[in-house]
């Protein structure tokens, strides 16, 4: 059986979707993406140009990437309106990078792949906005999944709010203001 596998080539895992990690870090946030999905099955609902990649959380607009040339829109369902957030902007990027179109877009109905794509192909990338903060633009922490009508693949967005040093420095004063106060009231 291994030597079966070592001669067919690379085993191709069945894709099941995409993760979007959404990262604080310092005064930047970080995007970064990466997965599959299965578009056999699906049903295209729209084809058009090109798109800019920005972040509007309040209708749920979340534009990664756009490579050049044609895209297609695929039906998927999960959080739509203020879901994500209040954050009414268009919240564009200072970088970005990545290997197909991708977007979560149409107030959480469409997933755009780039007419190129290839079913179970991988999609990955990078984003950051400079100087921005979560709370700034509007987005909630938390995890969001969709689903790609058809193929039942999930793209789940996690938004981590990880606190400022000053807050986990304070967190861990109060630790130790608790362990000193049960140490010295313990003993009388």
């Amino acid at each position: 059986m291994l030597m079966l596998v070592g001669l067919c080539g690379r085993v191709q895992a069945k894709p099941d979707g995409v993760t979007i990690n959404v990262n604080q870090v310092g005064s930047d946030i970080v995007w970064d993406w990466g997965g599959s999905l299965t578009t056999t099955g699906t049903t295209q609902v729209d084809y058009f140009g090109g798109f800019s990649a920005y972040v509007k959380p309040d209708y749920v607009n979340v534009l990664l990437y756009a490579s050049a040339g044609n895209n297609k829109a695929y039906t998927i369902t999960g959080p739509s309106f203020y879901d994500l957030g209040e954050g009414s902007g268009y919240n564009g990027f200072t970088t970005t990078s990545g290997n197909t179109s991708f977007a979560v877009t149409q107030y959480g109905t469409q997933v755009y792949l780039s007419e190129s794509y290839v079913s179970g192909s991988s999609i990955y990338g990078t984003n950051t906005m400079a100087n921005k903060t979560l709370a700034g633009i509007g987005l909630n922490g938390g995890k969001y999944e969709w689903t790609v009508a058809g193929s039942g693949n999930k793209i789940t967005m996690n938004v981590n709010v990880i606190p400022e040093p000053a807050s986990l420095m304070m967190l861990g004063f109060g630790g130790l203001v608790v362990v000193g106060y049960r140490r010295f009231f313990g003993r009388i």
